[in-house]
């Protein structure tokens, strides 16, 4: 589960991709031919990160967990 801060910087970067008017959609995961349309057809962009980075409590198991998106 993203942080409210990784959520928020994605949600930047997608209002900005979509308000360049480069593409046709612009989706917060997955691209157009994962919902059974052709690659062809639109331009599309995806933000989603590669990957999700949980950093370990360790001793102090009253905190919150730590989760980082990577590129």
């Amino acid at each position: 589960m993203p942080s409210p801060r990784e959520r928020d910087v994605r949600g930047a970067i997608r209002d900005l991709l979509d308000a360049s008017g480069a593409f046709d959609g612009v989706y917060p995961a997955g691209l157009p031919e994962h919902r059974g349309e052709r690659s062809g057809d639109l331009r599309a962009a995806a933000i989603e990160p590669a990957a999700t980075a949980i950093s370990p409590q360790g001793d102090d198991v009253a905190g919150a967990l730590t989760a980082t998106g990577v590129a």
